[in-house]
């Protein structure tokens, strides 16, 4: 493949975007994460101190999501660390959510 064929390709992947878009979504989706971290902390702690319950719900959702967008970022960028953080978050998701029909 030349140079003008990368080019081209390249060209072809990024038709409608551009970088600073694709910047712009990644720091969306960083701050859209960190605010449902905080909320995640928010509500565990009110089902927690407040209402007197178990949370395992919301650690199950919270988990999942985090397995997700492993899966998600193991299947675009590869590599052996994506893996292992793909298989041990979809992994603490199902025992969560075990947890939750158990003891629900």
């Amino acid at each position: 493949m030349n140079k003008e064929e990368i080019l081209e390709k390249s060209r072809m992947e990024n038709k409608n975007q551009d970088e600073r878009e694709r910047a712009v979504a990644a720091q969306a989706n960083t701050y859209g994460m960190l605010g449902m971290a905080v909320i995640f902390i928010i509500l565990f702690l009110i089902r927690f101190f407040v209402k007197g319950g178990n949370a395992y719900d919301l650690f199950a959702m919270y988990f999942g999501f985090i397995a997700v967008s492993s899966i998600y970022r193991w299947k675009v960028l590869g590599g052996k660390a994506a893996a292992v953080s793909a298989v041990m978050m979809s992994v603490i998701t199902v025992i969560w959510m075990v947890l939750y029909i158990i003891y629900g």
